[in-house]
């Protein structure tokens, strides 16, 4: 894939994270990590006070939308990048709170869940992974900028020709764990994929829901247990 074209001169700072995204593939990018965007912005706002860094991501953001909106190419990565800024606000009220950061760095995120009959676990760090035949599941844990960053990317949804797909949401609710599914369906060949992006007791989440040979699935045995779904933290 080619690279994308270089940002203005203001925005070159997230040039390298652009790099990177332009990369991953549409139906990845709720699992984009954002750590290395999060650092690029610490350092954009660094010394400011939050008026002032409110403004100076807004600004950023109009600048990179009057960028992008002069291309061509409705798949440009820097879509997506749109789409986590739309929130200047609520981004620096995240990014401002280094203190906090630090304290959460060391805490450790166990997933529990009481599983369907027949379906196998595996755990992993701040995840659980989880296998019924050909279907599988991975639940991970995730801070809450990170789930807004995932809910950005679905907004700003774009399939580059000539992939074929569609994207369904549908707000759900699982006893205590709310959010949104995602139904992510390529037309030809036909496939399924589904993400949930949920806050639960103890923190979010993030799951996915798919077959190992792309098939079609049913999901309600997962979607039984969802309401047993629940993160704890250690350290």
């Amino acid at each position: 894939m080619a690279s994308p074209p270089s940002l203005p001169a203001p925005l070159q700072y997230l040039q390298p994270f652009l790099e990177t995204l332009a990369q991953v593939p549409p139906d990845e990018l709720d699992e984009v990590e954002c750590t290395v965007l999060e650092d690029l912005l610490r350092q954009r706002i660094e010394g400011l006070d939050l008026l002032e860094a409110e403004q100076l991501l807004s600004d950023d953001r109009d600048l990179l939308e009057q960028w992008v909106n002069e291309s061509s190419d409705a798949s440009h990565p820097a879509y997506w990048l749109l789409g986590f800024l739309a929130s200047p606000p609520h981004i620096v009220d995240e990014l401002l709170e280094p203190d906090e950061e630090d304290e959460t760095a060391s805490v450790e995120r166990t997933i529990e869940l009481d599983p369907p009959s027949g379906w196998s676990t595996k755990r992993f760090p701040s995840g659980l992974e989880l296998k019924h035949g050909q279907v599988w599941a991975i639940i991970s844990a995730m801070d809450e900028l990170s789930i807004q960053m995932q809910r950005a990317g679905f907004d700003n949804w774009v399939v580059p020709p000539p992939l074929e797909m569609i994207l369904e949401t549908e707000e759900v609710a699982f006893g205590e764990a709310v959010g949104t599914k995602y139904r992510i369906l390529e037309v030809s060949p036909a496939s399924k994929e589904l993400c949930y992006l949920l806050k639960v007791p103890g923190g979010f989440v993030n799951v996915r829901i798919g077959h190992k040979k792309f098939a079609d699935f049913d999901e309600s045995a997962l979607e039984g247990q969802l309401h047993t779904l629940r993160v704890e933290t250690s350290g």
